[in-house]
């Protein structure tokens, strides 16, 4: 079972790099076509979220990744005064490493205006984090993150 263990500090989340991108689906699709570029393959840092029952994935990413949306879903974010309707669309996730680890094909995200006040690109819920073994040491302040 692949695992990334991360520095945490006791006010803040967890986050780890993972690697994003257009499902394999989409990336055979836009291969076959000549558009598909190792670009639409990018390592973001993503928030491990258990207070979030779906994942997101910052709108500006979604766009520079080329991604289609297939849906719409309302969210309401923390500190939120009103709901706010988010793009679905479908992702590939990674664990980076050599070679690099699927986490999930075909994983589905909520396209969300701002996530930069956070510094992460992606938030990963309980959806996702559902799939996964989460260890919070807080002695020893690292979190290991296993699927």
């Amino acid at each position: 079972m692949p695992n990334l263990t991360v520095p945490v500090v006791a006010n803040l989340p967890p986050v780890v790099a993972l690697i994003i991108g257009p499902t394999s689906v989409a990336a055979e699709a836009a291969l076959a076509a000549g558009e598909f570029e190792w670009a639409s393959l990018l390592t973001v840092p993503v928030m491990l979220d258990t207070g979030s029952e779906l994942s997101m994935i910052s709108r500006r990413l979604a766009e520079e990744l080329g991604l289609d949306p297939g849906g719409e879903r309302s969210v309401l974010g923390v500190g939120a005064s009103a709901p706010e309707v988010g793009l679905i669309y479908r992702i590939r996730l990674m664990f980076p490493g050599i070679p690099s680890v699927l986490l999930a094909s075909n994983a589905k995200v909520v396209a969300v205006e701002d996530l930069d006040r956070f510094d992460v690109g992606m938030i990963m819920g309980r959806d996702l984090l559902s799939r996964c073994i989460l260890i919070y040491n807080g002695p020893d302040s690292c979190c290991t993150f296993a699927f």
